[in-house]
C-alpha cells in the first residue's frame, strides 16, 4: 500500500510537470507520402553490472557515455523528451560487476530510471539471486535504494513466455505499448505507437537448477504466439510498429518468428556479441555486444498514408562501439560532452560507497590470467584463467580437482597499464571473477567415477559445464580418455587401472551451476547431478567467493602477497607414453599430512605435484604458491655434497668480512662515516 501511494503521488507530480511536453494524438494526420518522420530506437544488453568498469585504475564511464549518446537524440531544440527516442534492453542487467554486485542492483536500477528505459527484457542471469529479488510483483524493475533513499521503479519487464508454477509470471507483462513522437527535417512531428513483446529463450540449462526449474520455472518456446500478439496488436491499430525484445541470439529469434511474422524488428541478446544482419523477407534484426561495450541503434521510418502514420522500413541498423576509444570514458572536463551529467554524479556517489571494497588489497599476479590464453597442447581446453578458477574452487572446498564452465569464466586479469610486470588483485576483481554467488559443492568420488566424470567433459555437452580443470592431467584422443596422470605416472592407461588405484578417493570441487546442469550428452547424464544424491557429495553450503576470500587470503599471507597462476594444461590432447603407477610406489600426500602424523597414503586426499610453466608448489598450508621449479632441498640431504662445501665456504668468508667491516667502521669518527 505504501508503495502504491508512493507511486500514485509519484505518477500526479510527473503528470502535472510533464503534461504541456506529450503530444496530443490526433485520430488522423494530413497525408504526405513524401516525408519521412523518423524515431531512433536504441538497446543494450548483457550489461552484466557495467555501470563502469573498474577493473583498471582508470575507471570508464561506460553507461555515461550509451545514456549521453540516448539523451543527444531525445533532445530537439535543446529541450529533452523521452518520447523522442525508444530504448530497451535485452536481459541480463545485473549480475557481473562489482559497483552492482555489492549492491544488490540498486545502482543499476538507479542508472536505467535516469537513463528512461522504455521496457527491459528477462534474462537468464536475472535469477542468480533469485528472480524475485531482481523484479516487482507488479511487472517492473526492482526499486532502487541508493543512500537509503527508496526510488520507485516503474520501468516494465517483458516475457510473453515463462511459466511458474503452470501461471504465467506475475512479475512480467507480455507487451506493452509506448507512445512516441516521430520528426522530419524539418522539426515536424508525428505521434506514433509502438509496440514491444517480450520473449524468453529456453535457458533452463544456463541457470542454476535450484533457481529455476527446480523452483517450478518453465518456458514454452512458441514463436508463433508472439507472431500471434504482434499480428493483433497490429491489426486492431494499436501499434504502428512492432518489436521483439528478447534475451537470446537475435539473428535465431528472426528466423524463427518466420517470413509471415509482422514484427518489424527484434532486438536480441544473450551471445555477448553485436549482430547486425536482415533475413530474406526483409526482417530486420540486431544485438549489441555486453559489458556496456556496445550499443545497437537504427530508426524507424514512418510516411503518412490515410491520415495514419505507416511504417516504410527499419533503417541504418547499426552497432556503435563504446570502448573502441576508451580515454574518452573518462570522467574529466575535457569529456564532459560525451558524458550524460546525471550518470556520472550516480556512478560517482555508486564508486565512493564502495570505494573501501573497490580498492582492497587481496594479493597480486605477476602471469596474466586470461580466459582465452589456451595453454599448448590443450586443445582449447585449458586457459590460464580457467586453470586459476578451477584451481581456486577446488582449494576452497579441500578438494584435489576442480572444474569451472566456460561460461564463467567472465574476465580477464591482465598486467596494469602504469606496471606490465605485476597486477594488484583487488575485491572488486574477485566480485567480477565470481560474480553469481553460486554455492561451491565437494564431491568424494573413486577414480573409476573419476574417468566417467572426465568422459562426460569430453562431449560437447559436458565439455560446455566441466571446461577448465585442474588437479590431475587428463590426455585424450578424440572424445577418448587415453589416460589419467598424477605426478607424471598414469592411473589409468588405454583402458587399465594401475594397482588400488580405480577404487582410491578423490575430491572433486564444482560450483552449483555445474553441479545441478544435467546437460544431457546424448543419452548420458551429468553425473553430478545424480551423485549431489548420494553420500558422495561432502559439502554444498560454502558461497563462492567467500571461499574465494579465504584461500587467497591464506595464500596472500604465506606467500608475500604473489598469488600463482597455474600455467599446466590439464587438459591433454594426445597420448600419454610416460609410466604407470606400480605397486609400491610412494604416493604423495595431502598437504598437512605429515604433521597430523598421517603415515598411510591411502588415508588422506592427494594433492597434484604436476609441475608448471611458472614452477608452482603447494605451500604447507595449502594454497599453490611459487617458488624456483628446484628448490635446492636436495643439497641438503648429503651434507658432503662438494656444492653445500662450496656454499659453507663462501658464506663464512663473507661473515669474517662483515665482522672485520663493523670493526673498522667502529674505528672512525661518527662525523666522518659518511
Amino acid at each position: 500500500m505504501a508503495k502504491f501511494c508512493m507511486r500514485t503521488a509519484s505518477l500526479l507530480l510527473i503528470i502535472c510537470l510533464l503534461l504541456p511536453a506529450f503530444p496530443v494524438f490526433a485520430a488522423e494526420v494530413p497525408d504526405d507520402p513524401e516525408t519521412v518522420y523518423t524515431l531512433p530506437v536504441f538497446e543494450t544488453s548483457d550489461i552484466h553490472g557495467y555501470l563502469a568498469d573498474t577493473s583498471s585504475s582508470s575507471y570508464e564511464y561506460r553507461l555515461a557515455y550509451i545514456s549521453d549518446k540516448v539523451r543527444d537524440a531525445r533532445t530537439k531544440d535543446d529541450v529533452y523528451r523521452k518520447d523522442n527516442a525508444l530504448l530497451l534492453d535485452g536481459g541480463d542487467i545485473f549480475q557481473g560487476n562489482t559497483l552492482s554486485n555489492l549492491l544488490k542492483g540498486s545502482s543499476l536500477s538507479a542508472a536505467f530510471m535516469l537513463m528512461d528505459y522504455d521496457a527491459v527484457a528477462l534474462g537468464n542471469h536475472e535469477f542468480d539471486w533469485d528472480v524475485f529479488t531482481v523484479v516487482d510483483s507488479d511487472g517492473t524493475m526492482l526499486d532502487s535504494y541508493l543512500d537509503e533513499t527508496p526510488m520507485v521503479n516503474d520501468i516494465p519487464v517483458l516475457t510473453s513466455n515463462l511459466y511458474y508454477k503452470r501461471e504465467k509470471v506475475p512479475f512480467a507483462r507480455e507487451y506493452i505499448i509506448v507512445e512516441k513522437t516521430a520528426t522530419d527535417g524539418n522539426g515536424n512531428t508525428v505521434p506514433v505507437r509502438i509496440g514491444v513483446v517480450g520473449f524468453t529463450e529456453d535457458h533452463a540449462g544456463s541457470i542454476m537448477n535450484t533457481r529455476f526449474t527446480g523452483a517450478g520455472f518453465v518456458t514454452i518456446v512458441d514463436y508463433s504466439n508472439a507472431n500471434r500478439i504482434a499480428a493483433e496488436l497490429e491489426s486492431s491499430g494499436q501499434c504502428d510498429a512492432t518489436v521483439l525484445l528478447t534475451h537470446a541470439a537475435a539473428e535465431d529469434a528472426a528466423f524463427n518468428l518466420g517470413q509471415g511474422t509482422a514484427f518489424d524488428l527484434v532486438l536480441g541478446g544473450h551471445t555477448h556479441a553485436s549482430v547486425v544482419g536482415r533475413t530474406g523477407w526483409g526482417l530486420t534484426y540486431m544485438q549489441p555486444a555486453a559489458y556496456s561495450t556496445a550499443f545497437a541503434a537504427a530508426e524507424f521510418e514512418f510516411r503518412i498514408q490515410d491520415g495514419k502514420p505507416v511504417l516504410s522500413q527499419v533503417s541504418n541498423a547499426r552497432t556503435v562501439g563504446v570502448t573502441d576509444a576508451p580515454s574518452r570514458l573518462y570522467p574529466t572536463p575535457e569529456n564532459a560532452s560525451d558524458l550524460d551529467p546525471a550518470v556520472v554524479s550516480l556512478t560517482d556517489r555508486v564508486i565512493e560507497e564502495i570505494s573501501e571494497l573497490l580498492e582492497a588489497r587481496v594479493g597480486s599476479i605477476t602471469t596474466p590470467a586470461k580466459k582465452s590464453d589456451y595453454l599448448p597442447g590443450s586443445d582449447r581446453r585449458s586457459s590460464t584463467m580457467g586453470n586459476w578458477m578451477a584451481s581456486i574452487i577446488a582449494r576452497a572446498v579441500g578438494a584435489e580437482v576442480g572444474f569451472v564452465n566456460g561460461g564463467g569464466i567472465r574476465t580477464d586479469m591482465t598486467m596494469n597499464a602504469d606496471n606490465r610486470w605485476q597486477r594488484t588483485i583487488t575485491v572488486s576483481d574477485i566480485y567480477t571473477m565470481f560474480p553469481f554467488n553460486n554455492l561451491l559443492y565437494c564431491y568424494e568420488l573413486t577414480y573409476q567415477e573419476l574417468l566417467e566424470l572426465m568422459t562426460y567433459a569430453l562431449t560437447e555437452s559436458g565439455g560446455s559445464l566441466l571446461s577448465c580443470m585442474t588437479g590431475i592431467e587428463c590426455y585424450f584422443v578424440g572424445g577418448t580418455v587415453q589416460a589419467l596422470v598424477r605426478d607424471g605416472k598414469a592411473v589409468y592407461l588405454d583402458g587399465q587401472w594401475a594397482p588400488g588405484w580405480a577404487e582410491r578417493k578423490i575430491r572433486v570441487g564444482v560450483s552449483e551451476f555445474v553441479a545441478t546442469s544435467n546437460r544431457m550428452a546424448g543419452s548420458m547424464p551429468n553425473p553430478l547431478v545424480s551423485w549431489a544424491n548420494t553420500s558422495r557429495l561432502v559439502s554444498n553450503d560454502l558461497v563462492d567467493v567467500e571461499g574465494v576470500f579465504k584461500v587467497l587470503d591464506e595464500e596472500s599471507e604465506n606467500n608475500h602477497w604473489e598469488l600463482a597462476i597455474d600455467k599446466t594444461p590439464y587438459f591433454v590432447s594426445g597420448r600419454f607414453f610416460g609410466p604407470m603407477w606400480q605397486e609400491g610406489d610412494p604416493v604423495p600426500n595431502a598437504p598437512g599430512a605429515q604433521e597430523s602424523g598421517a603415515e598411510d597414503p591411502s588415508a588422506a586426499p592427494l594433492q597434484s605435484a604436476s609441475v608448471t610453466e611458472s614452477s608452482e608448489l603447494p605451500s604447507e598450508s595449502g594454497p599453490d604458491r611459487q617458488a624456483p621449479a628446484d628448490s635446492g632441498s636436495s643439497l641438503l640431504k648429503n651434507p658432503l655434497s662438494p656444492v653445500v662445501l662450496v656454499l659453507v665456504i663462501v658464506i663464512v668468508v663473507i661473515l669474517v668480512r662483515t665482522f672485520a667491516g663493523r670493526k673498522d667502521k667502529e674505528d672512525v669518527p661518527p662525523e666522518d662515516r659518511w
